[in-house]
This record gives structure tokens, C-alpha cells and sequence, in this order.
């Protein structure tokens, strides 16, 4: 886990915003830290919720090929 600063996924913003980049070992850590993630965010009230960048919860080869757009079929 580390700290990162970039700019927001969405919308225009003239700063970067400081963020929390976690990386798992395995998709079964994954999954529950996106578990643990998704209930708190039912929790809490909607300003301040968890906004994560990548909650897809697919294969990781799917996952992939969705974010670079490589077909997996001819």
C-alpha cells in the first residue's frame, strides 16, 4: 500500500488529489478488500465514501483485456 498523488478519474480538476494505491497478492484479497470496502460504503454517509478506480471483481485476464481492449475472441 502506498500513497499516491495524481488527478481524479472524473471530471476536471486543477490539483492533485492525494490517494490510496493497495495492491493484493492474490484476487481473494482483492475481492475482500472490495468487500470490506462496499460495506462500509452502505454505512457512511455519501461524502465520505470509498471511491475506487478498479472494483471489477472478474477474471484477471478479462479485466485486462477490457481496460486495454484487447478482443479475447477472433
Amino acid at each position: 500500500m502506498k500513497c499516491i498523488k495524481t488527478y481524479p478519474i472524473y471530471g476536471y480538476h486543477a490539483e492533485k488529489k492525494l490517494y490510496v494505491h493497495i495492491v493484493t497478492p492474490k484476487k481473494d484479497h482483492r475481492f475482500t478488500a472490495l468487500d470490506i470496502i462496499s460495506s462500509y460504503n452502505v454505512k457512511v454517509d455519501p461524502e465520505y465514501k470509498i471511491e475506487t478506480a478498479s472494483d471489477d471483481t472478474g477474471t484477471y485476464y478479462r479485466k485486462v483485456a477490457r481496460k486495454y481492449q484487447i478482443p479475447l475472441f477472433g
